[in-house]
């Protein structure tokens, strides 16, 4: 089960920290760290909430896609499990 806020909003956070929790489903856990990708502003900040009417882009918070990627990457060899174009999207996309 994903916890997500509410049912209708989706947060960018909370998209990575379930990645780590699946990341014994490696296409889920990347797909969930790709989803907030097609809403970074054109100076690279990331939405803190969205879903398919509005981005909020108000608050503030630390980058968490590192932390996320760096937990999974003690685990797993993303070179040996993720395709190559979504490794190359993640990296210059976060």
């Amino acid at each position: 089960m994903l916890v997500m806020i509410g049912t209708e909003i989706i947060s960018q956070w909370q998209m990575c920290q379930n990645a780590v929790a699946l990341m014994e489903h490696m296409d889920t856990a990347i797909d969930l760290l790709l989803g907030p990708l097609d809403r970074v502003s054109p100076v690279g900040q990331f939405s803190d909430l969205y879903n398919d009417t509005f981005t909020v882009t108000q608050f503030v918070k630390p980058p968490v896609h590192g932390w996320a990627i760096k937990s999974i990457m003690k685990r797993h060899d993303l070179l040996k499990e993720v395709p190559r174009d979504k490794l190359e999207l993640l990296y210059v996309s976060v």
